[in-house]
């Protein structure tokens, strides 16, 4: 067996680490997707566009102005869920950083240097968006969310970038140095 897969107790995942895992990334994979549909299908030009095009086969004009605001009507449900996803993800941060972290053994050497970004930009993430959501209520300028809402759009490309890094990892390590990481953060128990 190889020295890079524990067998101890030590290295045993508990249970409130998996379903946090778990829980985290989903979580996480649906505000994605929350942004690649806004940015995609529901983007409200195209959806404006869909909406003049086929009214007017209808015989129904309307305004480029009045289709945009139809279609921002339209993925407005689609938006709120975005809110939601980061009201979680940002708790679920707090749950890692208050309960979880204590009873887990701290990784090594790149991983923890990935640990740390990861954990870095969910907390970027949060407070940019968490400032957004609540800018008029902090009283916050017009000028300074724009700001902030591009820098939270530039961080979106960190997950861009690790979610599918994370999943080619975990390939990698289940073909090579250390299988059964996948079902351990299952059943939680190494190979």
């Amino acid at each position: 067996m190889s020295e890079t897969i524990a067998t101890s107790k030590e290295s045993d995942k508990p249970l409130c680490f998996r379903i946090w895992h778990w829980v985290n990334g989903s979580v996480l994979l649906l505000s994605i997707l929350t942004v690649v549909l806004r940015k995609t299908f529901l983007n409200s030009k195209k959806i404006a566009a869909t909406l003049q095009g086929e009214l007017g086969t209808a015989g129904i004009t309307v305004s480029e102005d009045q289709a945009r605001t139809a279609g921002r009507a339209i993925r407005d449900g689609m938006w709120e869920w975005h809110y939601r996803l980061g009201f979680v993800l940002a708790g679920l941060l707090l749950i890692r950083i208050l309960f979880v972290k204590r009873k887990l053994p701290r990784p090594k050497g790149l991983k923890n240097s990935i640990h740390a970004a990861f954990f870095a930009a969910i907390a970027f993430m949060a407070v940019t968006g968490l400032v957004m959501y609540f800018s008029s209520s902090l009283g916050i300028s017009e000028e300074v969310v724009d700001e902030i809402v591009e820098i939270h759009e530039l961080g979106q490309w960190f997950f861009f970038a690790f979610v599918p890094l994370h999943i080619l990892g975990v390939i990698r390590a289940e073909t090579t140095n250390e299988p059964g990481i996948t079902s351990s953060m299952i059943h939680g128990k190494d190979s």
